[in-house]
């Protein structure tokens, strides 16, 4: 049985996935600002995990992950479509592999 390692990632607020896309796909701007800096961010630390000569290859296959968001405001919010954003930008960063 392999070791079970936990790692933490913080990344800023993720927009909503409700209106992240204008009607002919594209998506918007708040949203491509966020996947740039996510996908950054996740880039940056795999980086560092193979600095640390760790037997890690990516994008990982099975994974267990925790989110904890905290919201800036007091603002009624559905965490399930914050969550999709945090997602996309783990398999597009090539953090963990796409379902």
């Amino acid at each position: 049985m392999k070791p079970i390692v936990q790692q933490n990632l913080i990344l800023t607020f993720p927009p909503s996935r409700n209106h992240s896309h204008t009607k002919d796909g594209r998506p918007k701007t708040p949203y491509r600002y966020y996947m740039k800096e996510a996908v950054w961010a996740i880039q940056e630390y795999k980086k560092y995990v193979l600095s640390k000569k760790n037997r890690v290859e990516f994008p990982l296959k099975k994974v267990c992950i925790s989110f904890y968001l905290y919201w800036p405001n007091l603002r009624r919010s559905d965490a399930d479509n914050r969550l999709k954003a945090v997602k996309d930008a783990l398999t597009k960063g090539g953090l963990i592999e796409d379902d």
